[in-house]
Order: structure tokens, then sequence, then C-alpha cells
């Protein structure tokens, strides 16, 4: 084999590899459009929130600063009123199966419709 056949096929693979790398995500993307969309929708929104968050000094793991103790008007530490805000009424729950046996033997579910 010559220097230049050499030469000529070593960048050949070089630029095969790079090529390769580059083709396999855009091959991915052109066959499934929407799907690409979808997870792009939900990364770039979370990567731009962990920058800024990151840039503000926030590191992995850590408590959120709302979150944090300090003092009151008498004086004492104590945590903030976020703390000690019950989000959990807000959430929507079903009945567990005790809760369920206890307002009738023959309650089912799909009998009647809820609001909601």
């Amino acid at each position: 084999m010559s220097h230049f056949t050499a030469a000529f096929a070593d960048e050949l693979v070089k630029l095969g590899g790079l090529l390769g790398l580059a083709t396999k995500p855009l091959k991915l993307l052109a066959k499934h459009p929407m799907g690409a969309l979808g997870v792009a929708s939900v990364a770039v929104p979370a990567v731009m929130a962990a920058r800024a968050a990151y840039g503000e000094g926030l590191q992995g793991g850590e408590q959120g600063r709302y979150l944090s103790a300090g003092p009151d008007e008498t004086g004492r530490i104590r945590a903030s009123d976020a703390a000690y805000t019950n989000y959990h009424r807000l959430l929507k729950h079903d009945a567990d199966p005790k809760a369920v046996a206890a307002m009738s033997r023959n309650f089912k579910k799909g009998t009647f419709r809820t609001a909601g």
C-alpha cells in the first residue's frame, strides 16, 4: 500500500467515525420527528432550569432556600411559613380499600361518577 492510499484510508476511517456518530441520532430524529419534539420539549426547559439553578449556586440534593429557617418577630429561630403549608390536601387522592369498606361494604367505585 502506498503512502497516499494509506493516508487516504486513514482519513476515510476518521471521517466515517465522526459521521457515524452524527448520523445515528439524525436517522433516529428523521424516523421519529414527533418523539424527538416531545423529548426536546421536556429536555430543553429542564436544562435551562438546571443551568439557572447552578448559576445561582444551588447544587444537586440541596433543599430549596424558601424552606430555610430564620428568626421570627420574637427572635426565635423557626422554619419559614412555606414549610408549614400542607400541599397534600390540594392533591387528588383515591380512597384506600379500608376506607372504601368503611363507607359501605357494597360500594363499587365504578358505579357512580364523582365530580372532579
